[in-house]
C-alpha cells in the first residue's frame, strides 16, 4: 500500500486510516521513533496522518522513505484489524455499487411511466426505487448522521 502523502527532505507525512486504530498508532510511533534518523513522530487521527521529521543529513531520503513504508506495511505486535476483511468490504462495495445504479434505472422508468400515465408501473418502479435507496443508506449509515 501506498501511503505516503507528500515527501521533502526532512518530512515525511503519511496517510493511512488505521491511524485512528490506536495499537497500531502505537506500535508504528514506536517502530518509527527507532529508527536512527527519526527526529519527531506526531500522529493526527483526525486527519489519518503520521509527521515524520527525520535528520536529512544522516538518511537518505528514498532509504528513509523504503524504510518507513516496510514498517507501516506490518509494524511488530499489531495483529490484522478485526472487521475489515478484504472480502468483506468487496461485498459492501459491489452491493452498494447495484444499489446505486438499481435506484437510477429504477427512478428513471417510474418518471417516465408517470409522464406516459402508467399509474401502477410508476408505484411499482417508485417502490424499486426506495428499496435500492434503502440499501444505499443501509451501507453507508455511519457516515449519514457525522
Amino acid at each position: 500500500m501506498k501511503c505516503i502523502a507528500s515527501s521533502l527532505p526532512g518530512r515525511l507525512r503519511l496517510r493511512d486510516p488505521r491511524v485512528r486504530t490506536p495499537e497500531w498508532l502505537a506500535a508504528t510511533c514506536r517502530a518509527l521513533e527507532a529508527l536512527p534518523a527519526t527526529l519527531e513522530v506526531r500522529a493526527n487521527p483526525a486527519a489519518c496522518s503520521l509527521l515524520v521529521r527525520y535528520d536529512a543529513d544522516r538518511h537518505a531520503q528514498a532509504a528513509f522513505e523504503a524504510d518507513v513504508l516496510a514498517l507501516v506495511a506490518a509494524p511488530a505486535g499489531v495483529s490484522a484489524a478485526r472487521g475489515s476483511a478484504p472480502g468483506r468490504k468487496a461485498w459492501r462495495l459491489r452491493a452498494n455499487r447495484y444499489a446505486k445504479y438499481g435506484a437510477i434505472a429504477s427512478l428513471a422508468v417510474s418518471m417516465a411511466a408517470a409522464a406516459a400515465g402508467r399509474k401502477r408501473l410508476h408505484i411499482v418502479t417508485g417502490g424499486v426505487f426506495l428499496v435500492c435507496l434503502g440499501a444505499h443508506m443501509y451501507i453507508h449509515r455511519r457516515h449519514l448522521l457525522r
